[in-house]
């Protein structure tokens, strides 16, 4: 097999197998209230879902929406360049003074929490009654365990590991 060939055969199994860890549903991720800033913060760099009621919102000279929720550090950003994508309007005009549920990769910019707003999709209008999702308890009564081992006397052919010869690396990678 070419090394090219083996290279893109590599790269698409280790795609598919990451493939459903990068798509969870938001219902299966960790789920924070918007005060809950150093729990936000220690998921720097996650995916996670954000919910809180709208506090203010503004908007930059450079275009730049900017949502921050009640009693927290943690805030939303939308570029200009992100909001062709809300055909509805601004996030700034369309969240004022919503409860959100927000689910995205969390930031820290100048020591503060924040999830860059780019998708619609990503967010979602909640109602303010509606309970915080329960984490999902992780049980491992599905899970086999293995077998005890037996350790036996060692055969002759233990005793001395076979070693196979090494490979040669010029021969796969030109």
């Amino acid at each position: 097999m070419k090394p090219k060939t083996l290279m893109i055969l590599l790269s698409s199994c280790l795609l598919f197998t990451s493939f459903p860890l990068l798509t969870r549903a938001a219902d299966e991720l960790p789920t924070f209230k918007a005060s809950d800033t150093a729990a936000i913060v220690a998921k720097s760099g996650q995916k996670i879902t954000v919910r809180g009621t709208v506090s203010e919102v503004r908007k930059s000279r450079s275009g730049t929406n900017f949502i921050n929720f009640e009693n927290s550090e943690f805030y939303l950003v939308t570029f200009k360049s992100d909001l062709p994508a809300f055909e509805k309007g601004e996030p700034a005009d369309l969240y004022r003074g919503k409860h959100l549920a927000i689910t995205g990769v969390i930031s820290i910019y100048k020591g503060k929490a924040q999830m860059k707003l780019n998708r619609p999709d990503m967010i979602k209008i909640i109602n303010p009654d509606e309970p915080m999702p329960k984490p999902k308890s992780k049980t491992t009564s599905h899970k086999k365990t293995a077998p005890p081992v037996k350790k036996d006397k060692p055969r002759e052919t233990d005793t001395k590991a076979k070693r196979k010869a090494p490979v040669d690396a010029k021969k796969y990678f030109k």
